[in-house]
């Protein structure tokens, strides 16, 4: 499904009409909605005919503004919910799909009165426990970023709603393409921009629907752009999904015998290989569990529900293995949404499964690529055009140049002694290897063999010896086996709505394996570099200051 948001201002404009019919034709959207209409329903009426839509309702204007109106291309797919002069809310129902909810929004313009905006967003959320999204215009903004030029919005009116938004569980879906959505030359000759237009929804929503998009397309008439939301899934074959360990399986009682089992396996056998016969059996025994977890869930808090209502003894004990059964449940749910959240600063407290499950939404919104610029400038929305574009600016910035480095290295005067030479290169212990695994935060993003912090510090005492064994050879011999090496190469939006390679920043992530052995050589090093680092050198460096280098001249 497509749907069309647009403060449209006036449609009895000149101009109004044959924009619309523009946007229509262009993206053949199935559901258009619009605020500003500045006119009665038989001028709505009047245009449903004209872009070829079978159905519409509207809210008259008041006076000399307002006015709502939403228009569907297919009669049976919408019906109506309830209305006021800044919402419309209506249910979708799709061929074959259970309905959710969809309401056209426009806020209140005037600050002064913005906290009844906020009241009916409340009292919109409160309405039904369907799938809902949110559309329209909103007159608020949710950070300064989303405004630019003039003076900053008012911290108050920023604050109430983002508190707002949080209170109605919604999530705002990111915008692709101009980051805002309403613009106004001042007489100043300065130009004010906000994103005042936006889509927002709930997490059964985004469960629904989690390849939706939402562009800023243009259009010739009024000063607010139309905004376009897609549902629709585009199905590409990515091949096979690769393993990863769920920091979740750490609270199933199961683990530890799937893993020693696996590793006991593969005894006589070298590092990499119990690693990789390991990974396979954690694979598939993974798969299994999580097919039955939701089930778990409701089932066990079916059966809390039905024992509660029994006030015997035996009930009361049968309650209590419930509860118990529950909390671990509903803890392995909430750890493996905060591991793809990636919010590092959320210490353990209250069960926030709903935030984790918002957070890691929103980053996987964040972090998709839709489309990319090629070199002669055109875009490419294909999986193997935007392929081909990074194959080939990465082959650029890797390829050999014809830098001769002798000279330059030859004037680096040696600063190592030989105690500082004898401790580098001195005999490597265990203690070592396990500070440089326990460093780690635990929720860390794997490398190509899957298996993250977390999975070495919970069974080091099983693989940690082989570890070691194998981390001494390779760094005495001062060569690693070319599978530690391999990397996955991620990349990560520098800015909303990225289109062009240098927009994104390329992230390796290195097998955990290959990290130890490098943080073991990092601490060691770590304790000669004040004496090999020049004291001009202030930034980034423990104990100095980037400010120590600044002069002030008067």
């Amino acid at each position: 499904m497509i749907l069309l948001s647009w403060n449209c201002w006036g449609l009895g404009h000149p101009s109004a009409v044959p924009a619309l019919r523009d946007l229509v034709r262009r993206h053949k959207p199935d559901i258009i909605f619009l605020c500003e209409t500045l006119c009665y329903s038989t001028r709505v009426e009047e245009v449903r005919r004209l872009i070829g839509f079978e159905a519409c309702f509207s809210v008259d204007k008041e006076g000399k503004s307002g006015g709502l109106a939403i228009l569907w291309r297919v009669a049976s797919m919408v019906d109506l919910v309830n209305y006021s002069k800044n919402f419309i809310n209506v249910l979708i129902k799709e061929d074959g799909s259970d309905p959710w909810r969809l309401t056209g929004f426009y806020g209140v313009p005037d600050r002064s009165r913005r906290r009844e905006s906020w009241e009916i967003l409340r009292s919109l959320a409160s309405l039904s426990t369907l799938p809902w999204c949110i559309v329209g215009d909103f007159n608020d903004i949710l950070t300064q970023d989303e405004k630019r030029g003039w003076v900053d919005h008012p911290a108050w009116l920023l604050r109430g709603f983002r508190d707002t938004v949080i209170a109605c569980g919604l999530v705002d879906i990111p915008l692709k393409g101009r980051p805002f959505t309403w613009g106004r030359s001042l007489h100043t000759g300065d130009i004010i921009e906000e994103r005042l237009d936006r889509a927002m929804a709930t997490k059964d929503w985004w469960q629904r629907f989690p390849s939706c998009n939402l562009h800023n397309i243009s259009t010739c008439h009024s000063d607010h752009s139309p905004i376009l939301l897609s549902t629709e899934t585009k199905f590409i074959k990515y091949g096979k999904r690769s393993f990863k360990f769920e920091n979740a399986w750490l609270l199933e009682p199961e683990l530890p015998n799937v893993v020693e089992v696996s590793w006991a396996d593969s005894s006589g056998e070298d590092l990499l290989q119990k690693i990789s016969k390991c990974t396979a059996k954690l694979d598939s025994w993974g798969r299994r569990l999580r097919r039955k977890q939701t089930e778990a869930i409701d089932g066990c808090r079916d059966k809390l529900t039905r024992v509660m209502e029994d006030d015997s003894p035996e009930a009361y004990e049968e309650a209590q293995k419930l509860k118990k059964e529950l909390a671990k449940l509903l803890a392995q749910e909430e750890a493996f949404w905060k591991q793809r959240a990636k919010s590092f600063w959320m210490r353990d407290g209250d069960m926030n499964t709903k935030f984790f499950h918002a957070a890691a939404t929103s980053r996987k919104q964040r972090n998709k690529i839709c489309m990319l610029t090629k070199p002669d400038g055109s875009l490419s929305t294909s999986r193997e055009g935007m392929c081909s574009i990074v194959k080939e600016y990465f082959s650029d910035i890797f390829s050999l140049g014809d830098t001769e480095y002798g000279p330059v290295i030859k004037t680096i005067k040696p600063c190592v002694n030989n105690a500082a030479n004898n401790m580098l290169t001195a005999s490597f212990e265990v203690e070592e290897f396990r500070t440089a695994i326990f460093q780690m935060h635990s929720d860390k993003a794997p490398g190509p063999d899957g298996l993250n912090p977390a999975f070495y510090k919970r069974f080091w005492e099983l693989c940690g010896q082989d570890i070691v064994r194998a981390g001494r050879i390779w760094l005495e011999q001062g060569r690693l086996p070319d599978q530690i090496g391999d990397t996955n190469i991620v990349l990560i939006p520098k800015c909303d709505s990225p289109t062009r390679m240098t927009d994104l920043r390329p992230i390796s992530l290195c097998n955990v394996i290959y990290k130890i052995i490098s943080k073991v050589l990092a601490n060691r090093l770590q304790k000669i570099l004040p004496d090999c680092i020049s004291m001009e050198q202030s930034g980034f460096v423990s104990g100095r200051n980037i400010l120590d280098n600044v002069v002030l001249a008067s």
